[in-house]
């Protein structure tokens, strides 16, 4: 009993210290990522939304439920972003909406390309580029006037000095921007979308209808940094047609993934995983892993993302289900206090609970060398007794004492030390007797 005691005296400390140090470190800990995030995507129809089900597929393979909220598109997401009060974390954004003054919202990655088009009746001159100054003094299709494509047009055409109230902008929806076109009631329709959308489709399919390159493109690129330049090849959209009948250069946006500060960073490593899922492919503008990218954003890049682009998925996402990393990744602050104590109080303990259980034997000795003739004489033969039956006593505790094996040999020590106590005594009792 005495044995074990001296094992939970000992040790004891040092699980209660370090216990200490696991409750001080867990006040250090994130908590745990949500299992539900909700993303503002866009019109049940668009392009938006049907990437945000595909999130939402992936993500659902590692425990997180993805709301999808059906949107008007990009300015809406970005007002719902904005809104703390919103719920929504996630959205996807046209870049060039959105700007750095935008405070709590961070860009995760730009995710595919979104061409600017510039649709026309067939004319003479149709495969001549157009400058933006020349479709100035036509009437133009720019989508919904709170549109990311009315955003973009407002934008470039302030580049060039030109006032919104100096040009006729009709509104019109994508869908309905080639019926306008061949009823003549506009010159030109623009369109944001990538190829496969289904109004870019249609129209750039349509007799008499052609998709016409942008003049000066390069330099828009350069002046807003949200913007590239891309050349679309001759029957790239379809080539038993020869669609376009040209070579096309475009400017482009592109579509990015925004997110409120308050985001768990364990979350944008899993979006980006997904992201790169989905957008990694080559498609028609972009090479194979171009995308999920830092470039083209119009929001700061959040500090988790851009630790993501620099280093790569963490190891443990790499290798453990998202709930087994993310809480190795949580816990593994509290290994430094453990640590930090753990190791010295490995070294000092073993000492000490050898200190403690010598110390057991030890603290006979100190009778015993009290009681020795040589140093102490007892003064006649009764105090000699009552030496002899204090002898007796101790080695009936130290018969009944319990030590590890190791220390066997200085308790045997101990015993032969009060037989020979015992011998001087009993000669002394029997001399005075």
């Amino acid at each position: 009993m005495r044995r074990f005691l001296d094992i939970l005296g000992t040790w004891g400390v040092a699980a209660v210290l370090v216990a200490a140090g696991l409750v001080f470190a867990w006040q250090f800990v994130d908590p745990a990522p949500p299992d539900t995030v909700t993303l503002a995507t866009g019109d049940a129809d668009g392009a938006y939304h049907a990437y945000g089900k595909r999130y939402q597929a992936i993500l659902a393979r590692q425990g997180i439920n993805v709301e999808l909220i059906e949107t008007a598109g990009s300015p809406e997401n970005l007002a719902l972003l904005k809104d703390p009060e919103s719920g929504v974390q996630l959205g996807f954004l046209q870049s060039g909406l959105a700007t750095r003054d935008d405070e709590g919202l961070y860009s995760l990655a730009s995710l595919y390309y979104e061409p600017l088009w510039l649709f026309a009746g067939d004319t003479e001159d149709a495969d001549e580029p157009l400058l933006v100054d020349e479709i100035a003094d036509l009437r133009i299709a720019a989508g919904e006037p709170e549109s990311g494509t009315r955003t973009i047009v407002r934008q470039l055409l302030a580049a060039n000095g030109i006032q919104p109230a100096d040009i006729a902008l009709v509104d019109a929806e994508p869908d309905t921007s080639m019926d306008l076109l061949l009823d003549g009631e506009v010159d030109i329709a623009v369109l944001v979308a990538g190829p496969e959308s289904p109004a870019v489709k249609a129209l750039a399919a349509r007799e008499g209808i052609s998709a016409r390159s942008m003049t000066r493109a390069p330099a828009y690129g350069r002046l807003f940094g949200y913007l590239t330049t891309l050349e679309l090849p001759r029957g790239t959209l379809d080539l038993g047609r020869d669609v376009p009948a040209a070579d096309v250069t475009l400017l482009a946006t592109t579509a990015s993934l925004a997110a409120r500060d308050d985001l768990h960073p364990a979350l944008v490593d899993l979006i980006l995983m997904a992201a790169r899922e989905i957008h990694g492919p080559a498609g028609i503008f972009s090479k194979r892993d171009e995308f999920p990218s830092p470039d083209f954003l119009s929001l700061p890049l959040s500090p988790d993302a851009e630790r993501h682009f620099e280093f790569g998925t963490p190891f443990l996402m790499r290798h453990l289900p998202f709930w087994a990393a993310t809480a190795v990744d949580r816990l593994k602050v509290m290994l430094l206090p453990v640590l930090a104590l753990a190791i010295p109080l490995a070294k000092v303990m073993p000492p000490m609970l050898r200190w403690r259980t010598r110390r057991r034997i030890f603290r006979w000795y100190k009778a015993v060398r009290a009681m020795d003739p040589d140093l102490s004489p007892p003064a006649d033969a009764a105090a000699a007794a009552a030496a002899l039956e204090e002898i007796e006593r101790i080695e009936g505790e130290v018969a009944r004492e319990d030590v590890p094996l190791s220390y066997a040999d200085e308790l045997y020590q101990l015993r032969t030390h009060l037989e020979l106590v015992r011998i001087k005594l009993g000669k002394i009792a029997a001399e005075t007797a």
